[in-house]
């Protein structure tokens, strides 16, 4: 499903420098960028080990987010390799401490050690940031890092607070799981596929949950079944054309489905298109969720999209750049001398 008054985005050309340009923040951004880690490093060690938790969640994102924007402007591999790690590390941590609380974590971040302990709670990070977090760990290749996600168990997704009924997300969760990491039971497998191929159509996730979780569902998860579908053999197109697809949902999801939401609880017009400020989302700039897809298909069939985008760094999806075991030998050093002149 996508919205048919939505104009199809080229891919090959990121928005986001010109939106900086728009606002007259294009030149001092790389400078920025430098400073936002360093600050973030920094800031780090004044937290109290019992906010860690929450924090780690926190720091996870802002990482992603300092990522995409160096994807964006042409850093080079290892240092955007080495931020999506301390996300990996920070997500890690964070899942660890909900599903194990009373139990000291030991975990790395920015090259420092620390250790912290999560509380017993009864609201649990939802199947989202879960799929995130293990999309992360994929792409930078923690195999420990996932074995811990893959074991979060899908139950914890149904005490997260949500307001609207998400039970047919833990059954996308239970498919994106077998996928993911790679399920050698045929069974497990093929009961999954079955059981989310009946949710992609029209109306089936609403009859269960509700028309806010199946809009979300057509625009983020459904697009996801897809290209589980052409690794598992089963789909109809090829893989550019399922690909294409999933990007052109996502980039439609942040610019017209995020704004109105949001638009219904603020009130008045919502910021829709390409100028929408929604976009300047991690997940928007950088498709994270379809690299790590797209990796795993390269790691089981070899394959990849024809196509080169800066939303989907081919690097990323081949495996390239410096192993998690030389980024910890001989970490990146950040300054702006990293980007390559703006043009």
């Amino acid at each position: 499903m996508t919205l048919s008054k939505t104009p199809k985005y080229d891919f090959s050309v990121h928005y986001f420098p010109e939106k900086l340009k728009a606002n007259g923040a294009y030149e001092s951004r790389p400078a920025l960028l430098i400073e936002d880690l360093l600050e973030a490093i920094e800031w780090f060690d004044c937290i109290q080990s019992h906010r860690y938790c929450h924090i780690l969640k926190q720091k996870a994102e802002d990482m992603v987010g300092l990522a995409a924007q160096y994807n964006v402007f042409n850093a080079p591999p290892s240092h955007i390799k080495w931020l999506l790690q301390q996300a990996v590390n920070a997500y890690r941590a964070h899942f660890l401490m909900q599903q194990k609380p009373g139990e000291e974590i030991a975990f790395e971040l920015y090259g420092k050690y620390y250790a912290g302990v999560g509380e017993k709670t009864e609201k649990y990070s939802n199947e989202e940031t879960w799929l995130n977090a293990l999309s992360l760990a994929i792409l930078t290749g923690d195999k420990q890092a996932c074995q811990d996600l893959l074991k979060v168990p899908t139950e914890s997704f149904e005490k997260t607070g949500a307001i609207n009924s998400t039970k047919t997300s833990l059954v996308f969760a239970d498919l994106f799981k077998a996928f993911l990491g790679d399920e050698p039971d045929i069974d497990v497998r093929t009961d999954a596929f079955h059981r989310c191929r009946a949710l992609a159509k029209p109306g089936a996730i609403e009859a269960v949950d509700s028309l806010f979780v199946e809009t979300y569902a057509w625009f983020r998860t459904i697009p996801l079944f897809q290209i589980v579908a052409y690794g598992w053999g089963a789909a109809n197109d090829d893989l550019d054309t399922v690909v294409k697809a999933a990007m052109q949902a996502n980039y439609e999801y942040f610019s017209e489905i995020v704004p109105r939401d949001r638009a219904k609880i603020t009130g008045g017009q919502p910021d829709i298109g390409p100028n929408s400020d929604c976009l300047n989302n991690d997940y928007a700039m950088m498709h994270i969720n379809i690299l790590a897809f797209m990796r795993v298909i390269y790691q089981t069939l070899g394959e990849t999209v024809s196509f080169d985008s800066p939303f989907l760094p081919q690097w990323l999806i081949k495996g390239e750049g410096p192993s998690l075991e030389e980024l910890k030998a001989s970490p990146p050093e950040f300054d702006v001398s990293i980007f390559p002149p703006l043009s």
